[in-house]
């Protein structure tokens, strides 16, 4: 392989699997192959054919997770969560006036900043969000791929929440965040938890559209090389009804400068390839069963007509991974 690791430098690559090559009309082409480095532990695709041009394009257009607007009382839990999570794990003594969120979507942590007195602004790659953000919440916002070089000024806490996984260059973004945030200021990151990766999900845990995939070992180790001193880390389950129903990973640091105390400098290799191995054994079998839960469906109703009650990109998954050729099916109900 000739990709470098984008968080040591390392080639020394080790291939897992091929994913599912997923038809879909939001992208045309997409990586599948699932590696994992072998002097750090970070787990990644393939995205040696990818391009900054091609990701830009998509998420200028396309959002699996949000529409502009208000958001579901779900989701508003989750990202409710999110914020008051940052909060509770702030040093007594910080001083957090300033904000931006980098990959804002629909806004709406950027409103919930705004509520606790900060002044806040959001980035987010589509146009629809900014305007959405500035319409529903009164925010300003900037469009497109995110650098230090657009920030102006310094700010006291970056919040970035299910989105360095998407990102092409997750080690630049970090190197961006260092230099956007004041010294001793924070940054809060939420990821897909690959430690404890859901295995009863139709669609693939470690897949597209998310290029890098975390333990808090090497996400703590990313975070460490590039000047944030952790602060407090969780693992956490979302809800079914938060969209995005899966284990996360919740990360606050602090900005460093100087030379600081590292928790994360072992090698996460090991225990990430067990956990990755357990979970695609584990994945493998519920897929046998959902099949087995098909088949009885089609020996019940037999040839009657009946609809699909799904969503997104899992109602693909579930028209290509499965045999549903005996099943009479008229109408597929979709959020999408």
């Amino acid at each position: 392989m000739s990709m470098e690791c984008n968080n040591c430098g390392s080639k020394n690559h080790e291939w897992l699997w091929k994913n599912l090559e997923k038809q879909s009309a939001r992208h045309s082409t997409q990586p599948v192959d699932v590696l994992i480095c072998r002097d750090c532990g970070l787990v990644f695709l393939d995205t040696s054919k990818t391009t900054p041009t091609q990701l830009e394009a998509y998420y200028t257009t396309s959002n699996t997770f949000e529409v502009p607007g208000p958001l579901p009382q779900g989701h508003r839990a989750m990202r409710e969560g999110q914020i008051d999570w940052v909060f509770s794990h702030l040093p007594a003594d910080a001083s957090v006036r300033t904000a931006l969120d980098v990959g804002c979507g629909a806004g709406f942590n950027c409103h919930l900043l705004k509520q606790r007195g900060l002044e806040v602004m959001g980035f987010d790659y589509s146009p629809a969000m900014i305007r959405n953000l500035k319409d529903l919440y009164g925010i300003d916002g900037m469009q497109g791929s995110f650098s230090a070089a657009r920030i102006s000024r310094s700010v006291d806490l970056v919040i970035s929440t299910l989105v360095l996984e998407h990102m092409l260059d997750p080690t630049q973004v970090l190197k961006d965040m260092h230099q956007v945030i004041s010294e001793g200021g924070f940054l809060f990151l939420e990821v897909p938890d690959t430690e404890f990766a859901r295995w009863d999900m139709i669609v693939d845990h470690i897949a597209f559209d998310h290029l890098w995939h975390w333990s808090e070992r090497t996400l703590g180790n990313m975070l460490e090389r590039n000047g944030f001193e952790v602060l407090a880390a969780q693992h956490v389950m979302n809800p079914p009804d938060s969209g995005n129903p899966e284990a996360g990973l919740r990360v606050l640091a602090c900005r460093r400068a100087g030379i600081f105390e590292r928790r994360y400098a072992l090698n996460g290799y090991a225990p990430q390839k067990e956990a990755l191995l357990k979970y695609k054994e584990q994945h493998n079998k519920f897929l046998q069963t959902f099949q087995s839960q098909i088949d009885r469906i089609v020996s019940v109703v037999g040839k009657e007509p009946i609809a699909i009650f799904c969503g997104g990109e899992h109602t693909a998954t579930l028209l290509q991974r499965f045999n549903l050729s005996l099943l009479d099916v008229r109408t597929i109900f979709d959020n999408d």
